[in-house]
Order: C-alpha cells, then structure tokens, then sequence
C-alpha cells in the first residue's frame, strides 16, 4: 500500500501509527473499501461497524464460556439438603 494511503489513514485516525497485524489487515480493507468506491467517510463507519461486531462477537463468546461453566458445575449436597422439597421425589 503505496505510504501516502497510510499516512492518511494516521491522520483520519484510522489507525495508529505503530501498526500492529490488525491494523495492517485494516489498511487491506481500507483498500478494497477504496477500490469498491466507499468515500473516506463511509471507510469509517464500515471500520468502526466492524469493530463493534468483533466486540459483540467477543461478548457472545464470553457469555457462551460462562454458561457453559455455570450448567457444568455439580450441585452440592449441601445445597439440595437445603431445598424445601426432597428432590428425590420428583424422578
């Protein structure tokens, strides 16, 4: 990607200027983003739409993993002893 795309990027805030991979992957979709005709303008709401899907996406997965460790975890004797019906019965 030719500098001056990057350096206008930097200065649209688009990404910063350490480039990490992410960033750089970034750079490749402000490009096809480019080349399909989206102004400047558009590049940063599609950027920023697709962030907040990453994160939505990371939230799901996280909500996932919790309740798939709260339905795994074993109820305690203790607990059922301390119900106000016999959960035998109810088999």
């Amino acid at each position: 990607m030719p500098l001056r795309i990057i350096r206008r990027c930097i200065q649209r805030r688009l990404v910063d200027e350490v480039l990490t991979e992410a960033e750089l992957a970034e750079l490749r979709c402000i490009r096809r983003l480019a080349g399909l005709g989206v102004n400047p303008a558009g590049v940063g709401i599609v950027l920023r739409m697709r962030r907040q899907i990453e994160a939505l996406q990371a939230e799901i997965a996280r909500l996932e993993n919790l309740l798939a460790i709260s339905t795994s975890l074993e109820v305690s004797e203790t607990w059922l002893q301390s119900l106000p019906w016999d959960p035998e019965d109810s088999e």
